[in-house]
């Protein structure tokens, strides 16, 4: 489900539930109304995402890997600092 394919960047299947993905690489996004990880980029974008879509959110950024029709199927993941740029501690 989490595969780190570079040093601090996970690609991770998008049917992965929040919380899980919150507990395995401790970070905080926001659990509301998605059930998946998939669901959270989906509703942030607020429209069916594309190859290279990303959501910057609670300090990471979560770029669409692959979609099938409609649905997002693998994300990577990457922590990243203050205004978007790439943590590097």
């Amino acid at each position: 489900d989490v595969d780190e394919v570079a040093d601090g960047i996970f690609l991770v299947n998008a049917t992965l539930n929040v919380g899980e993905l919150n507990e395995r690489l401790d970070l905080s996004l926001p659990e509301g109304t998605w059930d998946s990880v998939g669901g959270l980029v989906f509703g942030t974008l607020g429209r069916v995402p594309a190859p290279g879509d990303a959501v910057d959110l609670d300090g990471c950024r979560i770029v669409v890997d692959r979609v099938d029709g409609r649905r997002v199927s693998t994300v990577r993941v990457q922590r990243v600092g203050p205004a978007g740029e790439e943590d590097r501690s």
